[in-house]
């Protein structure tokens, strides 16, 4: 893990491994929904677009997927200097 995130390590490798996977299955599955609603209600998706506060909240998945990298497990690293800030 990175030297900023070492308060984490009494999770261990166990539940580092297993939050992460959890973390992946979530996002999926709000990814899916999201998908599923944008084909079956486009205007829905529209109106959010430019509602002045919603479209604040487009940016999340984004967001979401860069704190799960952060938080890819060592054993999932092709070389041990890539999450070494």
């Amino acid at each position: 893990t990175m030297h900023l995130t070492k308060f984490t390590s009494f999770v261990g490798d166990f539940g580092n491994c297993f939050f992460f996977y959890s973390a992946i299955v979530v996002w999926t599955l709000a990814f899916t929904l999201y998908i599923i609603k944008a084909r079956c209600f486009p205007s829905i998706i529209k109106k959010e677009w430019s509602h002045p506060v919603r479209t604040h909240f487009f940016n999340c998945p984004h967001i979401g997927l860069l704190m799960i990298s952060i938080g890819i497990p060592k054993n999932h690293h092709g070389s041990k200097k890539i999450n070494e800030i």
